[in-house]
């Protein structure tokens, strides 16, 4: 399907970029973590899609990779009240001065690296976006930008476009992660020069 009639037929949401301005760094990277509202919609849609927002064409090799999480406001909070004091802002994913609540942004939608497309999902199934209640969610983006030349004249603008529909799918879909939670993030962590290491994971009853 071509990009003009995705969009064309799919409702699209790029709400997830922001401009960033990367300064001079030592580490001549820099990963930096967005909040955003998603889609106001009046009942639950579908997700079909996702691709990459680059402002411009002499950015694109400065954003290595980026991932999109979906968030959650702690039991009994309101989640309007909680995520927007830190809508429009960005925060340094590993060395923020300025708290910020990554810890209820844990799963993991999707992942974009360098070469990457549009990606879309069969016919047949769909991830879920909104609720019945028109409850509004929320996402957190982590784009990784490369800064070789530690130039402090960049501003890039980079999000995700989320393409959705309100026409649900036969099949709702959704992600499951396999790791050990280290420093509030999941990674995996094999000892140098293991030849065989196990993984153990379990999954609670209410996933299956």
């Amino acid at each position: 399907m071509s990009k003009h009639r995705l969009q064309r037929n799919w409702k699209k949401s790029i709400k997830s970029g922001k401009q960033n301005k990367l300064s001079k760094s030592p580490e001549m990277r820099l990963f930096m973590c967005s909040f955003f509202q998603g889609p106001k919609t009046r009942w639950k849609n579908h997700i079909v899609g996702f691709g990459m927002h680059i402002d411009h064409a002499e950015n694109k090799g400065h954003v290595f990779d980026a991932g999109l999480y979906r968030c959650t406001a702690p039991d009994g909070v309101n989640p309007d009240e909680f995520f927007a004091p830190f809508l429009g802002n960005g925060y340094d994913c590993n060395y923020s001065p300025v708290p910020f609540p990554s810890e209820n942004c844990g799963t993991f939608e999707f992942q974009w690296t360098i070469g990457g497309k549009i990606t879309l999902f069969p016919d047949n199934l769909g991830l879920p976006l909104g609720r019945d209640d028109g409850t509004v969610e929320y996402f957190m983006t982590e784009v990784h930008y490369e800064n070789p030349d530690r130039r402090s004249d960049l501003k890039i603008r980079a999000g995700f476009n989320v393409y959705y529909t309100p026409s649900l799918r036969p099949t709702e879909i959704g992600q499951i992660q396999l790791a050990f939670m280290t420093n509030k993030t999941f990674s995996l962590t094999i000892p140098p020069n293991s030849e065989d290491f196990l993984v153990s994971s379990h999954c609670p009853m209410e996933c299956t």
